[in-house]
């Protein structure tokens, strides 16, 4: 398969104020040419949509647009507005219009097929959105220096930049991929230039080991290295505990803020969605480098859906499980995992962590049993943690999985005969992948 990954370098010069500046205007009017051909797209977009194409329809727009010696564009407005605007420039504008625009009408349309309970979809004009920066045309580069073209307030001037030796050596490592144009990014008031590459990653197909994780509101994460036959090597518990400690802190003062009136607390939630995206990417980090010490081909999921459960949850249990960012956790590590040739599964999530790994039924979780909420108690009288043993049922659902699927439909049915609960997914505990894992040994061996 075919991976995409990008780089960010940061633009080195001595004049870095120039720099900041130069940015700044060339962003504001590379935006605001933006909104200009939105504008165009808007109106124009009955003949737009009938054409077959994304070349043609660029084509189209731009000679709206822009004048030639031998054409009148419709809208002169554009090259006086924007005097000298660089022509790959103006059809990246261009791109991005059409695509905001035919977004704009598919949702209309959808909205208006729907039973219209959501708010009327609004096209908006003004986007922060940055431009690709083509070679030749806005960029030059000559090994660790290199040249764009910015607006300087009159005129479009080249200005020299430099890479770190750091960043030049890390794209020779990738000197057999091929780089596409970058996107002039400012963050910050730094000046970035963000390089994509597109490489060929082949998976692993024969997992001899696995790697389930239970995604919780206690723990981050709890990691389990299971092999196919359901023998559990190792297991690891990921918790940032302090972040987490940080970012409630700083939720406890936004509800301080609104009793007394302050009901906007921009920076304070800015800083709130900083530390959650920060745990996502620590806990995928720890997820995938474990993946790696214990040799894993797969990482397994649960299939997590809490678009109906979050309408029923109350108080601060609701609260918990907005800012869980499960979602981000799994995308971040399905980049990472498929760049390091591992695959990604998710499985059935009902009934992890009520159902007791060793196959005595169902469990008491926390309150029920007297015990905190990271807790259970087996029918047994066994007290364990609820997320270890969640991971080592999402571990055995997808190994069962595995196991049954190259089977014939005959041979399968005969097995789960002696193996019924392994039929229904949303009931399969380690016990039942060691129970089905003898009785495979046992027909393998009656033939």
């Amino acid at each position: 398969m075919k991976v995409t990954n990008s780089y960010k370098v940061k633009l080195l010069t001595e004049h870095r104020q120039v720099l900041r500046r130069l940015s700044r205007e060339t962003l504001s009017i590379y935006r605001s040419a933006l909104s200009f051909v939105i504008h165009v797209c808007e109106q124009e977009w009955n003949d737009v949509s009938n054409i077959d194409g994304d070349k043609a329809k660029q084509m189209f727009v731009e000679r709206l647009i822009h004048s030639t010696n031998n054409h009148k564009a419709k809208y002169p407005d554009f090259n006086m507005k924007f005097y000298k605007f660089p022509s790959y420039l103006r059809r990246d504008v261009i791109t991005n219009a059409i695509g905001v625009v035919s977004s704009y009408f598919s949702n209309l349309e959808n909205w208006e097929n729907s039973d219209k309970t959501t708010s009327k979809p609004r096209l908006r004009y003004n986007h922060i959105k940055y431009p690709t920066f083509y070679r030749k045309n806005m960029f030059i580069e000559d090994g660790t220096s290199a040249k764009i073209k910015l607006f300087n307030g009159n005129d479009w001037i080249w200005f020299d930049v430099a890479f770190r030796q750091s960043d030049y050596n890390y794209f020779k490592r990738f000197g057999l991929i091929k780089l596409s144009a970058p996107l002039f990014e400012m963050r910050y008031g730094q000046a970035y230039l963000r390089f994509a590459f597109t490489r060929d990653v082949k998976l692993v197909k024969d997992a001899h080991v696995i790697i389930s994780v239970d995604q919780g509101i206690t723990n981050d994460a709890v990691c389990v290295a299971m092999c196919p036959d359901g023998t559990v090597l190792d297991r690891k518990f990921i918790n940032f505990s302090s972040e987490k400690d940080h970012r409630d802190t700083l939720l406890n003062r936004i509800k301080r803020n609104q009793r007394r009136g302050n009901m906007k607390n921009s920076r304070l939630w800015r800083k709130v969605k900083g530390i959650n995206q920060t745990i996502s990417s620590k806990v995928s980090n720890e997820i995938i480098e474990y993946a790696k010490n214990m040799g894993a081909g797969v990482i397994v999921f649960e299939h997590l859906n809490f678009k109906d459960t979050k309408k029923r949850i109350l108080g601060k249990m609701k609260q918990k499980i907005h800012f869980w960012k499960y979602r981000a956790v799994v995308n971040i590590t399905t980049q990472k995992a498929h760049s390091s040739s591992i695959r990604i599964a998710k499985v059935n999530a009902w009934n992890t962590s009520c159902l007791a790994f060793d196959g005595s039924g169902f469990v008491k979780r926390g309150k029920f049993a007297g015990l905190p909420y990271n807790l259970c108690e087996f029918s047994t009288g066994k007290i364990y943690n609820c997320d270890l043993n969640a991971a080592y049922n999402i571990g055995a659902r997808y190994c069962i999985r595995q196991l049954l699927k190259p089977l014939s439909e005959r041979t399968r049915l005969g097995i789960l005969a002696k193996v019924p609960r392994c039929s229904k997914r949303s009931t399969c505990t380690l016990s039942d992948l060691i129970s089905l894992n003898s009785v495979l040994k046992s027909f393998v061996l009656s033939f």
